[in-house]
């Protein structure tokens, strides 16, 4: 993800502003913890690395403000927002857009197609099971960060 701040700042001219939206460390704790066990119950210990992994590369402002920094930005400003999202029930999480085109892709690729199908259909279990009758939310550590190229 950081690679996104040197790429941005290659491609901007000089004195040029940059502005990006990264998820900070924080994020997707929630999904996280359940992938971990999920992971785990369907065997597939050896994928819970991965999942710690993710937990781990998300960066702190303070990586992110450094990065930029190194990467010869000028005027560099962070701001986070956390933003939550929420859904009714596992189904629906694992379904969405969001989550079923955007994030699992990413999360689970290290998985062949077979056992991405059995996870996702375990994690709907699980926050169902975990949730109840209630709906199921998690939250993202929205950061922006800007700067202005030398």
């Amino acid at each position: 993800m950081l690679d996104l701040i040197g790429e941005a700042e290659r491609v901007a001219k000089s004195g040029g502003k940059i502005a990006v939206f990264l998820p900070a460390a924080g994020s997707f704790g929630e999904i996280f913890s359940l992938l971990w066990e999920v992971l785990f119950s369907e065997d597939l210990g050896e994928h819970g690395a991965a999942a710690e992994q993710m937990i781990r590369d998300l960066p702190t402002l303070t990586d992110m403000e450094q990065m930029a920094k190194s990467e010869g930005l000028l005027k560099v400003e962070t701001h986070t927002s956390t933003e939550i999202f929420e859904y009714e029930n596992g189904g629906e999480f694992v379904n969405s857009p969001l989550i079923s085109d955007f994030f699992l892709p990413v999360w689970l690729e290290s998985l062949d197609d077979k056992e991405k199908e059995r996870v996702k259909e375990n994690l709907a279990q699980l926050i169902d099971a975990e949730d109840g009758n209630l709906s199921f939310r998690f939250s993202v550590k929205a950061a922006f960060l800007k700067g202005e190229k030398a």
